[in-house]
């Protein structure tokens, strides 16, 4: 039986993987390998802002609000414009609604972490993404042991599942 495990992004829930996921418990080999989708893959010792910071804006870096107690939200229309822009409009707002807040410390803190060098990676760019500047992606993708492109927003997981799901069964396949 294969095991992927599917990690989500900031204010998401595993929710947003449901597409993706209902296709994966299909199949069946084992896997041992790391797939990041327009996600940080950045150093140990690497702090997500700072490094964010280093490229161009996206429309994301101008439309989260952090809160006195340090939380990040985004609102709605925002969020349909930063993560879901090549959704349907009805599967954009329904993901829009069940968002929630997350902790700012966690683009303040370093990872302690580069699972990358132990465990087989595979970074998959998101060309039209408004939320992770694709140049930054292409520069943190140079990590991973392979690399490829969905011309899609920052949630291929829900506007382009089926083109997800082939770059996951064939990370799969090449572990």
């Amino acid at each position: 039986m294969s095991r992927f495990v599917l990690v989500h992004g900031l204010c998401h829930g595993g929710w947003c993987w449901e597409p993706t996921a209902t296709e994966l418990v299909a199949l069946g080999d084992d896997v041992s390998h790391i797939v990041y989708v327009a996600a940080l893959m950045i150093g140990a010792d690497d702090v997500a802002g700072a490094r964010v910071a280093e490229f161009p804006p996206t429309l994301f870096n101008q439309r989260f609000e952090v809160s006195e107690d340090g939380l990040i939200t985004v609102d709605s229309e925002s969020a349909v414009e930063c993560f879901y822009n090549e959704c349907t409009n009805t599967v954009a707002r329904a993901a829009a609604a069940r968002l929630r807040p997350a902790s700012v410390d966690c683009l303040r803190t370093p990872t302690g972490a580069e699972p990358w060098n132990e465990i087989p990676s595979t970074y998959v760019v998101c060309g039209r993404d408004r939320t992770i500047h694709p140049d930054m992606q292409r520069a943190m993708a140079a990590r991973a042991g392979r690399v490829h492109s969905i011309d899609t927003d920052h949630s291929p997981f829900m506007s382009a599942s089926s083109e997800l799901l082939q770059i996951l069964i064939r990370a799969a396949e090449e572990s």
